[in-house]
């Protein structure tokens, strides 16, 4: 039945430019036959065709089912193959930071060089240039409080050990990378995390530029080492998630590319001095109003706070990232 479609279709085709598309466009595979024309032929309508078009693709974009047997292409074949143009067959995705320590010796460009579609097969999902706030570093070093790097730690990702006289320059660059085995793959650009190690272990790898500075307390002992390795990267899918959650909304990475479900707030949600209000007080500050699209998961965590349950989050790590670059932290 597809096949007769399909060539009912090809059949009524206008023009000849169309009909060479179809002929030249190839199943993924390299293989030959009908199965190839057809998927090739899906492919010249998965590009997408229309925005407001619907159940092709991702949920609210592409062509209805009945258009496209209409038009003889199967609807499964064009969602195979618009998933595959767009790069969608697998979106797992990672974090990497651009620490000061890079950004002071101008390693900007060599990082992205390395982490490039052409090396990796990922892509950007999100970017940004972030002055980090102390609410956001905490959140994102949550793991080690208490421990004796800690207040070092938080210096550092906050760029005040670098630039400790130019809080214009402390800042990060933070990115989401997208695609097939994303984490593992950004992590072997990356290297160990310890830079010693890497020059040893994993010589050629972004980490190998970096340093290990030894931390003291006030009576000048040595209490613990500071890792100045110049990127980080998520460890795990789970770190992934949270990380990329921690830092980015859902409006700042492009709707092909999220990876996450999210929903439609109904409501508004403030902040201010460490508490959750639905009303707006002076000082505080709308973290989300009706009709924002937010991390389901936050939105969760929000609603739980509310109701004074425990969230699968902290009010802290929902609100860092819509409170950043407001203003600067203190000198």
């Amino acid at each position: 039945m597809v096949s007769e479609n399909l060539k009912a279709w090809y059949s009524r085709v206008p023009g000849c430019v169309a009909k060479r598309r179809a002929r030249l466009v190839r199943h993924p595979s390299g293989g030959g036959g009908l199965f190839a024309w057809q998927v090739g032929v899906a492919a010249m309508y998965a590009e997408p065709p229309s925005p407001l078009a619907r159940g092709i693709g991702p949920p609210g974009a592409g062509l209805s089912d009945e258009g496209a047997w209409a038009r003889g292409v199967s609807p499964p074949l064009i969602r195979h193959a618009w998933r595959n143009q767009m790069g969608l067959g697998e979106r797992e995705q990672t974090l990497v930071l651009i620490k000061p320590d890079a950004l002071k010796v101008s390693l900007t460009g060599y990082i992205l060089s390395q982490f490039s579609e052409f090396h990796t097969g990922l892509r950007f999902a999100g970017s940004k240039i972030v002055h980090v706030s102390r609410m956001i570093a905490e959140e994102h070093y949550a793991e080690h409080r208490g421990k004796g790097f800690y207040p070092s730690l938080i210096d550092y990702i906050m760029g005040r050990l670098h630039y400790p006289m130019e809080p214009e320059k402390r800042r990060v660059i933070a990115l989401v990378y997208s695609g097939p085995d994303a984490i593992r793959k950004v992590r072997q650009i990356t290297g160990p995390t310890n830079p010693h190690v890497a020059r040893d272990n994993a010589p050629g790898t972004i980490r190998a530029l970096g340093t290990v500075v030894p931390i003291k307390d006030a009576e000048g002992n040595v209490v613990g080492d500071r890792m100045d390795n110049l990127v980080h990267a998520s460890a795990n899918e789970a770190d992934a998630e949270r990380e990329v959650k921690l830092w980015f909304r859902p409006d700042e990475i492009m709707p092909y590319m999220r990876a996450y479900p999210t929903e439609v707030a109904s409501k508004y949600y403030f902040y201010k001095d460490g508490q959750l209000l639905t009303q707006e007080e002076a000082g505080s500050v709308c973290l989300v109003a009706p009709g924002d699209l937010v991390w389901a998961s936050d939105l969760d965590a929000l609603e739980n706070l509310l109701q004074g349950k425990p969230g699968p989050v902290t009010l802290e790590s929902v609100a860092a990232k819509y409170l950043l670059n407001r203003e600067g932290e203190p000198a």
